[in-house]
């Protein structure tokens, strides 16, 4: 089975390939592109541009443009199919935590079976941390959020972070329109709730009254483009 995994990971990243390498040729027509067709967004457009940030951590196996020492690839890229990192999270929504311990009893019971254990995305992560370039994060003031779905799989990488910054963090949730009309403003608003709901639990803390009072969580607009053409 674990050859068969290996294999996959070996077949996505071909068949992401391609497609990444049209995402990075229409990208960079789009910045072009926006100085003058998109200049009336050019509000909306400039707010998700990596230069504006000290580092970025992107949960893609792909990029959209030059080589950026700034970007961590959390989950691996597709240079690479051995550092491409997916499968059992260790991390369940909604789990009871155990007395004593800041974990589920699913995370607890996974850690005692190793043939699962090497599935879950922190053990291929622990297997891949050899000469890898250190991304340690200092204090963060501010976090923003733009094309993640904030979903339950991802909940440990949020709560690393607001562990160490719960305290003075904002957080930037950015929406947009989507191409086929509609946006993800509401589902963005639910999944965040729902994210830092779980993490009061987690953490024994309370948190979400404190954030909004303070004015420490924001909704803006941003325009994204439709990259890849039919």
């Amino acid at each position: 089975m674990w050859d068969d995994f290996l294999e996959f990971k070996k077949i996505l990243c071909n068949y992401l390939t391609p497609l990444s390498e049209k995402i990075k040729r229409n990208w960079q027509t789009f910045e072009y592109a926006s100085l003058g067709k998109y200049k009336e967004n050019s509000d909306k457009i400039n707010i998700i541009h990596t230069s504006h940030y000290e580092k970025i951590i992107d949960f893609n196996y792909t990029d959209f443009g030059p080589e950026n020492p700034n970007i961590y690839y959390v989950h691996g890229n597709i240079d690479d199919s051995k550092n491409v990192v997916f499968g059992l999270d260790m991390n369940i929504r909604g789990g009871e935590f155990q007395k004593h311990e800041r974990k589920t009893a699913f995370e607890l019971n996974l850690t005692k079976n190793k043939d699962l254990l090497k599935f879950s995305k922190i053990s291929q992560l622990l297997h891949l941390q050899v000469d890898k370039i250190s991304h340690t994060l200092n204090k963060i003031t501010q976090l923003s959020i733009v094309g993640h779905s904030i979903g339950e799989q991802d909940y440990s990488y949020y709560f690393s972070i607001l562990d160490r910054n719960v305290d003075h963090i904002q957080l930037n949730c950015l929406w947009y329109q989507f191409n086929e009309g509609g946006n993800n403003k509401e589902s963005l608003k639910d999944a965040l709730f729902e994210m830092l709901t779980e993490y009061e639990k987690y953490s024994n803390q309370r948190i979400l009254h404190k954030m909004i009072f303070e004015g420490r969580i924001k909704f803006k607009e941003v325009f994204i483009p439709r990259i890849i053409l039919d």
